[in-house]
């Protein structure tokens, strides 16, 4: 039975590494085509609003996705299909409702400050992407917790690039120059079209058993879980974000532009750990719940193991020959080169310390996971402040850099004081 279960989980992990490895393709391709075709101004104007929409999304969401992936995980481990239905249903009403609000606030409040238009237009996109970059991040983790991993990837992270890219080819064959409003309305149908796919095959994947099942809502109990990963959510992106944020406020979109390519570089450090990741957190949330504790033990481990060895050949890369690879997005972009090795230091820590999020998150830890992110999502924000300040792109690399890699160290400390010790 554990070999079956072993021969499983190394099938999910090649599914999941191959199509992270066309995702990602996609993504450096769908950037370097942004970047050479608009500039370093309005790219990032563009990849401001993508940012943006980001994050917000993890406040509209409530917490939910993470929550959805626990629970959907829990009851299809226990034929609870009443309640599978249930959240589904409710989780959904939820961000749509809050996503769209949020939305329209967003827009009425930034035409009405003294924001320079650049800032404008990018709060504007920001807010038409909001709805679908929450209901995809919720549709996505609920799917993974059905254990079906390819189509948890494939419709936002394939289908939705090659539909962009496909609509903009198809636009400049009109013979238009593209422009910044082009593209985000070419991502905004994009994401809708990514979207409907996505839960269509959401409700042709939920168990055939649960068809016939009354549907129940356990609301009380689904927000205790998700209001503490929502703040766990909404922190650690600040923590990723929060560079480039405020670089967009201090410096202008144009070094904006230039850092944010850096940094979308440096993340393929952890592009093993986001398929580790993928993964191993349902099949975490369901040896924990179950009691199956040395099962839980040893996926944490061997997480961390892929994830440290995954990320070192591409570390030498971005320490080595850091020109060469900013230099796909244009000339204009290669004086991130030292920005570019300060940041691949802190995502390499990240990648070393594995799957240590998910593994407090889907073992009852939420709230543990939320204060040590809070203590470094406040460090983080006051370090860019000052050092964006001072030295600008390279203040903002050592600060999150250093907030990355103390945030990944207290939370294996715990990891270990909490998970392991129960085993």
């Amino acid at each position: 039975m554990f070999a079956l279960a072993a021969r499983r989980t190394w099938s999910y992990i090649g599914e999941a590494f191959v199509l992270q490895v066309v995702a990602v393709v996609l993504l450096l391709l769908l950037h370097s085509f942004l970047t050479n075709l608009l500039g370093a101004e309005q790219y990032g104007i563009i990849n401001y609003a993508i940012i943006v929409a980001s994050l917000l999304s993890l406040v509209t969401s409530l917490g939910l996705p993470n929550a959805t992936l626990k629970i959907v995980a829990e009851y299809n481990e226990n034929h609870l299909w009443g309640l599978l239905k249930g959240i589904l249903i409710r989780s959904f009403q939820l961000i749509l409702l809050v996503s769209v609000a949020v939305g329209l606030l967003m827009i009425l409040v930034s035409h009405n400050l003294p924001l320079s238009s650049d800032l404008v237009e990018s709060i504007t996109y920001a807010a038409l992407f909001l709805p679908f970059t929450a209901l995809g991040l919720w549709r996505a983790k609920a799917i993974r917790g059905l254990h079906r991993i390819r189509e948890s990837i494939l419709p936002e992270e394939i289908v939705k690039p090659i539909v962009f890219l496909v609509m903009c080819l198809l636009f400049l064959l009109l013979g238009t120059k593209l422009l910044a409003s082009h593209a985000a309305y070419l991502y905004v149908l994009a994401s809708f079209l990514s979207l409907v796919l996505g839960v269509w095959w959401l409700i042709q994947y939920m168990p055939q058993t649960s068809t016939s099942a009354v549907t129940q809502f356990d609301t009380m109990r689904w927000t205790k879980t998700s209001i503490p990963m929502m703040q766990a959510d909404i922190l650690q992106a600040l923590m990723n974000r929060a560079d480039v944020l405020l670089l967009g406020v201090l410096v202008g979109m144009e070094l904006t532009g230039i850092y944010s390519v850096a940094a979308r570089i440096a993340l393929l450090n952890v592009f093993v750990l986001k398929v580790i990741d993928i993964v191993v957190a349902p099949q975490i949330a369901a040896s924990f719940h179950t009691g199956d504790r040395r099962k839980t033990q040893q996926i944490i481990k061997k997480g961390i193991i892929f994830s440290t060895v995954g990320a070192a050949p591409l570390f030498l890369l971005m320490i080595l020959v850091p020109e060469m690879l900013l230099g796909i997005f244009g000339a204009e972009f290669r004086g991130g080169a030292d920005v570019l090795r300060i940041l691949a230091v802190g995502q390499l820590i990240n990648a070393m310390t594995g799957p240590v999020g998910h593994s407090l998150l889907m073992t009852g830890h939420e709230r543990l996971f939320a204060k040590v992110v809070t203590l470094f999502a406040v460090f983080n924000l006051l370090a860019n402040t000052v050092a964006i300040m001072l030295w600008g792109m390279m203040g903002a690399a050592i600060a999150t850099t250093l907030s990355v890699a103390g945030m990944n160290i207290m939370l294996t400390f715990f990891m270990r004081q909490k998970i392991y010790s129960c085993i």
